[in-house]
């Protein structure tokens, strides 16, 4: 008697390749650790054009001096704000201000021109001479000490500061240090670079308070 076996089942072979969920999950992790990495990498853009940001200013502003020592025409420092109330600036240049002889060729010189001195600037009736690039303020960092300053600007020929462009800037007798005062600018998270113009000589100095040493100076105990 022949006894018939039952015939193997054929193995069901899974196709080549990834479904379409697997392929969806591996997207989904990609586009995660994306993402991740692009807020790390601009953040490390960010925190580096803010570390370069105040050598750049303070080279800038001894640029203004050595313009106003050399050319002998008052060198005036130009912020332009974005959001006063936050103290955050587009961007900073100097201005060089214009001279004249209102009284025909005779006359005194008068520099600079009547409508360019004084502690704040109009534009529409002082126009420069010349001007610098304008040096772009990072992302974040607040600069209420030049916000609430009054003007900076370098006297042509001495370079010596001035608030308003015609009047050296003096000292009070009862003024233990003479400098023109703490000029802060601060960045997101991080204690306050400290901006100083030495009136003697209008030598122009910066502290960084998240140096250590530098943290060390006792302007960088004002803040915390």
């Amino acid at each position: 008697m022949h006894i018939k076996t039952p015939s193997p089942k054929l193995a069901v072979r899974r196709p080549e390749g990834f479904t379409l969920l697997e392929m969806l999950v591996v997207l989904g992790i990609v586009g995660i650790l994306l993402a991740l990495s692009v807020v790390a990498w601009d953040k490390m853009i960010r925190e580096q054009e803010q570390g370069r940001f105040p050598m750049a200013l303070r080279w800038l502003m001894e640029e203004a001096r050595q313009k106003a020592i050399a050319e002998n025409m008052s060198v005036r420092m130009h912020f332009e704000w974005e959001d006063k109330n936050l103290a955050l600036a587009k961007s900073v240049s100097w201005l060089q201000l214009p001279c004249s002889r209102e009284g025909g060729p005779l006359s005194k010189e008068t520099c600079p021109t009547n409508p360019c001195f004084g502690e704040s600037l109009n534009l529409s009736s002082c126009v420069p001479v010349s001007r610098s690039e304008k040096l772009p303020v990072p992302a974040g960092m607040q600069m209420p000490g030049f916000l609430y300053a009054p003007g900076i600007c370098f006297l042509g020929g001495t370079g010596a500061f001035s608030e308003d462009c015609r009047t050296e800037r003096r000292e009070e007798a009862s003024y233990p240090v003479p400098n023109f005062g703490h000029l802060p600018i601060f960045i997101e998270g991080k204690r306050p670079y400290l901006f100083f113009i030495r009136t003697m000589n209008s030598y122009i100095e910066f502290l960084n308070c998240n140096n250590i040493e530098d943290a060390k100076e006792l302007d960088c105990f004002m803040f915390p």
